[in-house]
């Protein structure tokens, strides 16, 4: 999903997607995709650190 400028989401991913959840998990789940990749985006030119892993 966050790469769709080189591809799109195939039928068969969607597919197998809307197997696993109900239509509002898969809004949900697309909403929380889309926001950590606003932050992620955001955090690149403004020289945010990378969170350390205990």
């Amino acid at each position: 999903m966050t790469n769709l400028s080189e591809t799109h989401a195939s039928d068969e991913a969607y597919a197998a997607a809307a197997e696993a959840f109900e239509s509002k998990d898969l809004v949900d789940l697309t909403l929380v995709i889309a926001a950590m990749n606003a932050f992620n985006r955001l955090g690149a030119p403004f020289r945010l650190p990378v969170a350390a892993r205990p």
